[in-house]
């Protein structure tokens, strides 16, 4: 008998998408009542993330929809067209303009999203590659303050509305190149002197954002044998802070794993995905982490865990995500064996 347990986190968060959409509403302004503009735009830069609603078929099937069809250039205009039906309906405003602006602010919901490291598959149907640029942290308490800011500012002064919303616009826009250029010093730095023993080469990498670390970022670095994980800061000189994930071998016991539903989406999900084993008895916990979420040197729970047995029976369960930290841990204080 065996049991899988799943962790997932949000994508950008929904009020840094609201403020966006509330600014982007703002260059409507000749065009469409406030009223009108912002409900619009608040409206069209939230319902892509509708998907929610898969999580009523459990949290893998809602990890495996996230940021799928809802996030694509074929299913956001028809959300845009959803959106604009209803307002155009309750409101009874030019539809042209109406459609245009929830088609705009449509799509800048993926867009904020593409910046953080949580992949969407933008492209759909015409691919289902991930893309993930890797910027911004999903929650920017300084977008929020930026927009906050410039959003009261309009508000309260005469004749600044638009003005307004191009300013947060242009703001967030610099900000971005900022962190883009920060994002490829960074990875050039990482790549000068990369954490690896003499005999290893570099596989694979990749340089993500930190809460609060404009000029820091986190780091993985695969080989053929380990992960490297740590942080790189664009003004320190001395070597960089490493923790070293050695690869586990795989065995029957996590190609029967492979086999369920929740592992399958989550490797396809994973770029470097970390396999650990926990024995007990005849059963085996099989689990991996996406290093891309672990903060070095801290437990990870955003992972995916498959008990098998000897028979290689597999059981899916999935825990509310809630519990699952305390379930984890639960589980690791009573197998202490792990390869």
């Amino acid at each position: 008998m065996g049991g899988a347990f799943f962790v997932s986190k949000n994508a950008m968060d929904n009020l840094t998408h609201t403020m966006f959409g509330a600014a982007v509403g703002r260059l409507f302004e000749d065009k469409l009542s406030r009223k009108t503009a912002f409900w619009t735009a608040a409206a069209a830069s939230n319902l892509p993330d509708a998907d929610f609603i898969y999580r009523l078929e459990g949290a893998a099937r809602y990890f495996d929809e996230h940021r799928g069809f809802s996030h694509s250039v074929v299913g956001l205009p028809l959300e845009a067209l959803v959106v604009a039906g209803v307002v155009y309906l309750f409101l009874r405003q030019k539809f042209k303009w109406i459609f245009l602006l929830a088609l705009l602010a449509s799509y800048c919901h993926t867009l904020l999203d593409l910046l953080n490291p949580y992949p969407t598959c933008a492209l759909l149907p015409f691919t289902d590659r991930k893309f993930a640029w890797d910027l911004v942290f999903i929650v920017d308490p300084l977008l929020w303050l930026v927009f906050a800011v410039c959003l009261i500012w309009g508000r309260k002064s005469i004749g600044k509305w638009k003005t307004s919303g191009i300013t947060a616009l242009s703001i967030f826009a610099a900000y971005i190149l900022l962190r883009l250029g920060s994002h490829g010093l960074a990875a050039k730095k990482l790549l000068a002197s990369p954490p690896i023993a003499a005999h290893e080469r570099v596989k694979d990498y990749g340089v993500y954002p930190r809460l609060f670390g404009f000029w820091q970022w986190r780091y993985v670095v695969e080989t053929d044998g380990n992960f490297y994980q740590g942080e790189v800061s664009l003004f320190e000189d001395r070597p960089f802070p490493s923790v070293r994930y050695a690869k586990v071998p795989e065995n029957e016991f996590v190609a029967a794993a492979k086999e369920t539903y929740l592992a399958s989406v989550f490797l396809k999900f994973a770029r470097f995905p970390y396999l650990s084993l926990y024995h007990q008895g005849d059963s085996t916990l099989v689990r991996w982490d996406d290093l891309r979420y672990v903060a070095p040197g801290e437990e990870n729970f955003f992972g995916a865990a498959v008990l098998v047995s000897t028979s290689k029976q597999v059981i899916e369960m999935e825990a509310p995500p809630v519990l699952i930290k305390r379930t984890w841990r639960r589980i690791i204080g009573r197998w202490g064996s792990e390869t």
